[in-house]
C-alpha cells in the first residue's frame, strides 16, 4: 500500500478483511470496489485479472523427517494429522487435493487463525497445506517451520484481483488495479476473465 500511496497520494483507501463469501457479496453489491481473491473465490458476475499463481505445498515442523525430502505426496501424508485453516474454502481444497492423490485427509485440528495453524505445525502437532507463501519460516512464537513441495500433479492456484462485472470501476479502483498489475503480477501471468 505504501507504494500506491506514493504514486497516488491523494487517493484514500479503505482496506477490509473478510471471509470469502462476504467479500464476493460486497463486490457484487457495490460495497467494495476490488478484492484480492484466490481463483476458487471467483464466481459468475466477477471480472478477474490474474496477478500470479502458486502451487499448493505443505509446512511441517523444522525437525520433521519430511524436511530432508525434495518433495512429498499427499498420499504419504494421509495418515498424519492435518491442521487446517477452518475458513472456506480451505477444507474443500484439502478434500479436493487429497482426492486427486487417491487419499483422504486426517484432519486433526481446525482453527480460524492462519497463525495458529502455523504455530501448531511448528510445535509438531501435524502438517498443513498452504497456497500462500510467507515472508518468514518461523511461527508467531518464533519456532521454525519448513516448507516441502508436493509431488502431486496439482493445478496452480491463481491470485486474482476482482471487481463486479456489472459495475464500472471507479477512477480510484482503476488506478489501484493498474498499480496491482504493475507491481504484484508475476511475469507473463496477466489475463482477465469475466
Amino acid at each position: 500500500m505504501d507504494g500506491f500511496r506514493q504514486v497516488h497520494p491523494a487517493v484514500d483507501l479503505e482496506l477490509i478483511e473478510s471471509q470469502l463469501d462476504e467479500m464476493r457479496q460486497a463486490l457484487l453489491q457495490g460495497a467494495c470496489d476490488l478484492a484480492l481473491l484466490h481463483e476458487f473465490g471467483a464466481q459468475p458476475g466477477l471480472s478477474c485479472t490474474t496477478l500470479r499463481s502458486s502451487r499448493p505445498y505443505v509446512i511441517v515442523s523444522a525437525g520433521h523427517p519430511m524436511t530432508e525430502r525434495k518433495a512429498v505426496s499427499l498420499a504419504e501424508l494421509a495418515d498424519a494429522p492435518l491442521i487446517i485453516y477452518s475458513e472456506p474454502p480451505a477444507r474443500q481444497n484439502a478434500d479436493h487435493w487429497f482426492s486427486l492423490a487417491g487419499a483422504r485427509p486426517n484432519i486433526r485440528y481446525r482453527t480460524s487463525s492462519i497463525e495458529a495453524v502455523r504455530s501448531m505445525v511448528a510445535r509438531g502437532l501435524g502438517f498443513a497445506t498452504l497456497i500462500q507463501s510467507w515472508p518468514t519460516d518461523t511461527s508467531v512464537e518464533g519456532l521454525p517451520l519448513a516448507s516441502v513441495p508436493l509431488s502431486d500433479p496439482l493445478d496452480e492456484v491463481e491470485l486474482v484481483i476482482a471487481h463486479a462485472a456489472h459495475i464500472t470501476p471507479t477512477h480510484r479502483a482503476r488506478a489501484f488495479l493498474q498499480y496491482a498489475r504493475d507491481t504484484l503480477a508475476g511475469p507473463d501471468i496477466l489475463r482477465t476473465t469475466d
